[in-house]
């Protein structure tokens, strides 16, 4: 499980603070940029966990849905904390319910990459999501 979390944080950590530009960020609301970050969404996970899963479909529904909620709230910082904890319970739930992602995948030979992933997410939590709380 605890190398599925890795993934998923990792992959989750990209989606929502590399690879999401502000003009997706600010137009959320519009279905055809929030089904960009949803595409991104899954292709992070999938890339990350070296699978392909229907759990990991899932959990991008989940992330847009919780992201298309966040819409409907002002831009500040305790709309932002909660997406995040919600986006971070439901990468906890995918581990914990589907842990055999990370072994079944494409990486599961490189037992130093999911340390790698997590030292990697931190950083960039650090710079990144740091700043836009």
């Amino acid at each position: 499980m605890t190398e599925t979390l890795a993934a998923l944080l990792f992959a989750h950590v990209l989606a929502d603070f590399v690879l999401q530009t502000s003009r997706m960020a600010a137009s959320k609301s519009q279905p055809g940029m929030l089904a960009l970050h949803g595409a991104i969404v899954l292709g992070t996970a999938v890339v990350a966990t070296g699978t392909v899963s229907p759990w990991l479909l899932a959990l991008a529904f989940v992330h847009l849905a919780i992201d298309l909620a966040k819409t409907r709230l002002p831009a500040t910082l305790w709309p932002f904390l909660a997406d995040q904890a919600a986006h971070g319970v439901t990468i906890v739930a995918c581990a914990a319910l589907a842990p055999g992602l990370w072994s079944t995948g494409l990486w599961s030979g490189h037992p130093l990459l999911p340390g790698l992933m997590t030292i990697a997410a931190g950083a960039v939590l650090a710079t990144r999501a740091g700043g836009f709380a």
